[in-house]
């Protein structure tokens, strides 16, 4: 029994529990080798999160109805899902889904190495998060497994290449399919992906279905705020790699022997092996260069770090808050799946673009190990003649209640949603200053003395909308320059300063 012999529940009828050493994260926690163990049984996947000799693992358990397990085990076998749980029917689904992508590729060499390319490409740009809204480790290598069936003797960096011309011109929200869906045995009767019958199914925006029995979509966190993320960083891939393979080649200069001396003639200087080289071969032309920089320099561009904290004014940050580390765990997990939820509602605001990012920091203003910190990019896009304000706290509120609705939320575990401009953003995140003042935005170096700043109208948040200050109004005319006070931001917004550290996103 799951929830008795793994995660040590007690039986809902009797409340007997099973002894300790007969419960598996006990006796992990006894383990030396174990570290920041965390045990979710009522999660949709139930996971026992921890690190093993410093290597992170998410555990799953699966409860199959046999007698012993043999060995090997054919988990694509649609036989092992009999009379099995959906909970234990999601954690095998992985397995089954892994092992089906590496069974319907032609070459398993250039997909992992193509695979490699596309998530470390998606995690520098940021769009790499399942639960923020973005695609996770099984959807990209669904994607990157359908180009290798589509091109099956290419290189992978033509791989690379094609992956983002075909979904640079991909008609979402069509699916994306590695083989035929099958509904399986009706004896086993789980759901299938399946939008001409299930309502839900027709509203993914951007499906990429599991190509293993019962088949799903692995995308169905996606938003229109993400998608259209994704599709203008899938769009800076293809333009990228444009370039890079329409780079003409460049022929090598070939080596010509000198001439033969004749010996009958007056004697006369040879030239150096250097001119006659010069002599015949000419330098190779000015396009032919320009194609071989571009060849050069093109695949390190791809992988440039994201424009995230440059890119916008206006940002909403997220602090996810508890006493101690061991209720921030459990805590945090619970609330930073729920965050898509909050994209959702502000997607809802008029004139609004929301952009999730999808790495969480630690932030110093708490305690170590007690807060974890979000940070969605705010834009505002207002037609001609409209009003040029929104209000944002009803949707904030709205999702903060719905989080605090958690049956086992405790007074210490909190979420904190305030406003930030650019130019306030706490000393942990990494802005590029650089390029907000090559950007004539301002905010985020002094003025010069003498010389009024002339900034920018930009639409500003009110701080407090979220954490119950201020009135959550959106106002076009606010001054977002260097130097100007933001009156909006209520001071519940402002936390104590701590002494800047080097943070990396945890």
């Amino acid at each position: 029994d799951r929830a008795r012999d793994v995660f040590g529940l007690p039986n809902p009828q009797t409340g007997a529990i099973a002894p300790r050493e007969n419960v598996l994260v006990e006796m992990l926690r006894e383990r030396e080798e174990v570290e920041d163990l965390v045990a979710v049984a009522d999660a949709f996947v139930p996971v026992i999160k921890m690190k093993f000799a410093s290597v992170e693992i998410d555990l799953l358990c699966a409860c199959l109805q046999m007698s012993s397990i043999p060995n090997p085990l054919n988990i694509l076998d649609d036989a092992v899902l009999r009379n099995v749980d959906d909970a234990t029917q999601r954690s095998v689904n992985g397995v089954r889904v892994t092992d089906a992508i590496l069974s319907l590729v032609p070459s398993v060499d250039a997909f992992r190495t193509t695979l490699r390319a596309i998530k470390h490409w998606a995690k520098r740009r940021g769009v790499y998060s399942n639960v923020m809204g973005y695609l996770g480790g099984v959807a990209w290598a669904i994607l990157t497994a359908r180009i290798c069936q589509l091109y099956p003797r290419a290189a992978p960096s033509t791989l690379l290449a094609k992956f983002f011309l075909v979904y640079d011109k991909w008609k979402w929200p069509n699916p994306v399919i590695l083989t035929q869906i099958t509904q399986g045995s009706p004896s086993l009767g789980f759901k299938v992906w399946n939008p001409a019958t299930n309502l839900a199914d027709r509203k993914h925006l951007m499906p990429v279905i599991t190509p293993a029995y019962p088949s799903m979509n692995s995308t169905h966190n996606v938003s229109h705020s993400t998608l259209r993320v994704m599709k203008e960083e899938i769009n800076r891939g293809f333009q990228i790699t444009s370039q890079i393979t329409a780079a003409p080649s460049i022929d090598l200069p070939t080596h010509a022997p000198p001439p033969a001396s004749n010996p009958s003639s007056s004697p006369s200087p040879q030239p150096q092996p250097q001119q006659e080289q010069q002599q015949s071969s000419p330098p190779p032309s000015s396009s032919s260069a320009a194609g071989a920089t571009a060849a050069i320099v093109g695949w390190p561009r791809l992988f440039d770090k994201h424009e995230f904290f440059s890119r916008y004014r206006n940002f909403i940050q997220i602090d996810i808050v508890a006493a101690n580390p061991s209720n921030f765990k459990t805590w945090c997990g619970l609330a930073e799946s729920r965050l898509r939820h909050l994209i959702f509602k502000l997607e809802l605001i008029p004139h609004t673009i929301v952009h999730p990012f999808p790495k969480s920091f630690a932030n110093p203003a708490y305690a170590v190990g007690c807060c974890s910190t979000f940070f969605y990019g705010l834009q505002f896009e207002f037609p001609p003649g409209a009003a040029k304000t929104v209000n944002i706290t009803g949707p904030v509120h709205e999702w903060i209640a719905q989080v605090h609705q958690w049956p086992e939320h405790t007074e210490d575990m909190e979420v904190v949603v305030n406003h930030v401009k650019r130019k306030d953003l706490p000393p942990f995140v990494p802005v590029p200053v650089g390029a907000a003042v090559a950007e004539g935005e301002g905010g985020e170096t002094a003025p010069k003395k003498g010389k009024k700043r002339k900034g920018k109208k930009a639409a500003a948040v009110t701080g407090g909308a979220a954490a119950g200050g201020g009135d959550g109004v959106i106002d076009n005319g606010s001054n977002d320059g260097g130097g100007e006070k933001d009156d909006t931001a209520s001071q519940e917004a402002k936390r104590p300063k701590a002494a800047p550290a080097a943070q990396s996103p945890a």
